[in-house]
Formats: structure tokens, sequence, C-alpha cells
């Protein structure tokens, strides 16, 4: 699942190794591969902007909590935290407060 904001077009991914359930929280604390498509099932959050990737690791973590998960209507709600490195500058990142609502029908908003 990724978020798009218009506004700055920067991109945050976020990759849940279940389908997503009401009033669940997953953890992003797991070791990540080093590329940033991962084809290993973990959790996993990322940032990216300007060609500047951050991804969580064990060192670098968060959370997701869905507030809604309806995978019959592909209808999502979630609020999300999460710090990032970027494993090529060091640069650090953290992203407080997001929230998030997607609804397939009507695509999503931050």
């Amino acid at each position: 699942m990724w978020i798009t904001n218009p506004l700055d077009a920067s991109k945050i991914t976020f990759v849940v190794n279940e389908t997503p359930k009401k009033d669940t929280t997953y953890y992003f604390n797991e070791a990540t591969c080093p590329e940033p498509i991962c084809s290993e099932l973990i959790n996993y959050a990322s940032y990216e902007k300007e060609g500047n990737f951050y991804m969580t690791d064990t060192s670098f973590t968060g959370k997701i909590t869905f507030i809604k998960a309806d995978s019959v209507l592909n209808i999502w709600s979630a609020n999300y935290e999460f710090n990032a490195r970027n494993r090529v500058t060091g640069k650090l990142i953290k992203i407080t407060q997001g929230r998030f609502d997607y609804d397939q029908k009507y695509r999503y908003s931050l």
C-alpha cells in the first residue's frame, strides 16, 4: 500500500505481511533488504522524495494502526508514525501523526 502526497510529490509505502485487520497495530521493526523494492515478506515503511529513499529497520522503527480495514470493499483507514534512514547518506527522517483514509471508489486522502 502506498500514499502519494500531491502537495510535494512525496511517497510513503507501507508493507504489512498479512491482510490488515481493523483495530490492529503492525510494527515496522524488522531487518529490511538493501534495495528500495523488497521481495521479502516483512513489515516495513518507507518514504521517498526527490530521489531520496528512507526505510525502517531494526534501529529505525515505527507502527501503523488500522482503524478501518475492509478487504472486500477495499476501504482502509490508519494512523501511522515511523523513523527511517537513508542507507546511502545516513540522513534520518521522522514521520509523526500520519493518517490516511483510502476508498478505492473515491481514491484516497491524506
